[in-house]
């Protein structure tokens, strides 16, 4: 996957011999992950509790969010009916989405040079409803040139399970070894991994160590290299 080069630079076959990319969308294209910390911050102080991040984040990122809402459940010992707690969580993100969404910098350009070249799509585990949302606020639909899959197209099974990784590759006509998956969250690098893609990741939500298992971490996307690019100096390894 990787090849040492007689230079200095390491030469990154992941960037040249893939024939798909599949992006994750939250924390990847989208800008929205500061938003989920405040929409768990409203719901959990209702309830007279503060949301710990640091101990949260990375189990919440990337999931359903059924199994999100479970997780909240069992952390704070939550009295809630699960299904009650996640229709008040999504109509706090609904309010707070609806005040505007940005982009990550870069991953437009990125996305589109990437489109030029080889088949892209979008697989993410937001739930259908605040998808919906999400694109009446952005021109996500005229500006990505890539399909949109979510867990809807998968019975409702989000990451870190597979699923939804090898749809987006059948869907595509891909190999899934040839795909290249851009993540930003444990849970996501686990459902590439699972999937038998190649994945790399980025610093936007979660610290470096968090993003391991992913074959490559980038702090930005200003560092990633071009799709079809032959060499690129690589300085930030994952491991």
């Amino acid at each position: 996957m990787v090849t040492l080069d007689q230079g200095h630079g390491t030469t990154i076959s992941l960037f040249t011999d893939v024939s798909a990319v599949i992006f994750d969308l939250e924390g990847v294209l989208l800008d929205t992950e500061t938003t989920w910390d405040e929409a768990q911050c409203a719901l959990l102080a209702r309830r007279g509790h503060q949301y710990n991040r640091d101990a949260l984040k990375h189990r919440l990122t990337g999931l359903g969010a059924a199994e999100a809402i479970e997780v909240l459940i069992e952390h704070y010992r939550l009295p809630d009916e699960p299904r009650a707690l996640m229709d008040e969580r999504q109509h706090i993100m609904t309010d707070l989405l609806g005040r505007g969404v940005r982009y990550v910098p870069g991953a437009l350009d990125f996305v589109r040079h990437a489109a030029a070249i080889v088949d892209v799509c979008v697989a993410t585990s937001m739930a259908p409803e605040l998808l919906t949302v999400v694109t009446a606020q952005t021109d996500l639909r005229a500006t990505l040139p890539s399909p949109i899959f979510s867990p809807a197209d998968v019975g409702g099974v989000a990451k870190p399970a597979p699923d939804l990784f090898l749809f987006a590759a059948s869907e595509l006509g891909a190999n899934p070894a040839e795909c290249l998956v851009v993540e930003d969250a444990p849970n996501g690098i686990a459902a590439a991994r699972a999937a038998g893609m190649p994945c790399v990741a980025l610093c936007t939500t979660h610290e470096r160590d968090r993003l391991r298992d992913a074959d490559f971490v980038f702090s930005s996307w200003q560092e990633v290299p071009r799709i079809g690019s032959r060499q690129h100096r690589l300085t930030n390894p994952a491991q």
